[in-house]
């Protein structure tokens, strides 16, 4: 028996501006049987001050992928047709406590991943290099992407493949805003633009792509060659 996918709510019935956000307005992983896709949300900065705001990272791309529809025409296909994709939802963290934080982040990438799967880790590219505009944020990075590789290890006998992505700024972004004026960053990027988040989706791809089995540990760079000129200005 084929069992259909459940798919992001009819624009047409339901406002893209109404009802609570999920991720590109598909329903919560407790409202379907099964999950090929499970996107689980970290709202967590634990060592910086109020401003910076990555802990809201999760809720705004949420309301950010309430434009995302169900069809791409470039690519010619249906994603959320092929494959059960569903929100589930935030992990629960202390903010006060950084090592308690990382046992709850693993507690609840095992729980999602029982045998089998793909767990991919979105970051910063200043978690790969030193930054003395933001020493505390690259260090909080750091520590993430080296969650990755330690999970990577202690998953890998359960056929569990995960990865990190280490982005540079990407448009539409409070930190391409900062830096989209910025002529010293773009001298540093080979690609001399900003990412696009059509950049960021294309890296989620590959990774999640099920002919990709041999990846696991590894953190993936989409900075425009940020990080290939770096210089003593950051």
């Amino acid at each position: 028996m084929t069992v259909e996918n459940v798919g992001p709510v009819d624009a047409t019935v339901v406002p893209r501006y109404a009802e609570p956000a999920t991720f590109a307005r598909l329903p919560r992983l407790d409202q379907v049987s099964r999950a090929d896709v499970a996107v689980l949300g970290v709202p967590f900065d634990a060592g910086v001050s109020y401003r910076p705001g990555a802990r809201f990272g999760p809720g705004h791309i949420r309301a950010a992928s309430r434009l995302l529809r169900p069809f791409n025409p470039a690519l010619d296909v249906e994603p959320f047709g092929r494959q059960q994709v569903a929100d589930a939802g935030d992990v629960a963290l202390n903010p006060f406590d950084l090592a308690e934080a990382l046992k709850t982040i693993e507690a609840a990438s095992d729980s999602l991943a029982k045998v089998g799967g793909r767990i991919i880790v979105i970051g910063s590219v200043l978690g790969l290099l030193p930054s003395r505009r933001d020493p505390l944020g690259g260090l909080i990075d750091a520590v993430l992407f080296m969650l990755v590789r330690e999970t990577a290890m202690r998953l890998g006998s359960r056929k569990v493949r995960i990865n990190g992505i280490a982005l540079g700024a990407i448009g539409g972004t409070t930190g391409s805003k900062l830096l989209a004026g910025d002529e010293g960053f773009l001298s540093h990027a080979a690609a001399e633009r900003l990412g696009r988040v059509q950049d960021v989706a294309n890296a989620v791809l590959f990774l999640a792509d099920p002919a990709n089995t041999y990846m696991t540990g590894h953190i993936l760079t989409v900075d425009g060659g940020w990080t290939a000129g770096f210089a003593r200005d950051f």
